[in-house]
């Protein structure tokens, strides 16, 4: 299947997200929660560690597109150019939980309404907890880690 961006395989919205979730985050790294939207609806959130931002030289008001490579059961969360607008992407937004400003290099989430299809690819369909990944690997390509869960297909049709 290869890496695919996430915008091509769920109907999702690309709206940015905003507040972060109030747990624990890693300065060098990742968590991803399960957090609540509007509506009653569940939200993915991805907080990203202020080292890790300064790392990838990301800053709030950035664009990050999710891609997912299935065979390795990893995520990657890269940059998309401002010049790019046929790419869904998310708005890193400060993690405060006050009105973000843009062009802050300090911890972010990024945040996006999930159907439980989209939890259960992601590994959280079943969270207790926030996730998070022991090793984050970045570089020019984006930061990628490992999924909760290894991922498996279903096949509907069985």
């Amino acid at each position: 299947m290869g890496v695919k961006n996430i915008g091509d395989l769920f109907q999702v919205s690309h709206r940015g997200g905003h507040k972060g979730t109030g747990a624990i985050l890693p300065p060098c790294g990742v968590m991803l929660t399960v957090g609540k939207g509007s509506r009653g609806r569940k939200t993915l959130v991805f907080g990203l560690g202020e080292k890790l931002m300064q790392q990838q030289r990301w800053v709030t008001g950035d664009r990050l597109t999710i891609d997912l490579d299935c065979e390795r059961s990893e995520i990657t969360l890269r940059r998309v150019p401002e010049s790019v607008s046929d790419v869904v992407s998310w708005k890193l937004t400060t993690r405060n939980g006050g009105k973000s400003q843009d062009g802050l290099i300090a911890a972010a989430t990024l945040k996006l309404t999930a159907t439980p299809i989209m939890l259960q690819a992601f590994g959280m369909d079943d969270a207790e907890a926030p996730y998070v990944p022991e090793d984050v690997v970045s570089g020019d390509n984006g930061t990628t880690f490992a999924m909760r869960k290894k991922w498996t297909v279903h096949n509907r049709q069985a």
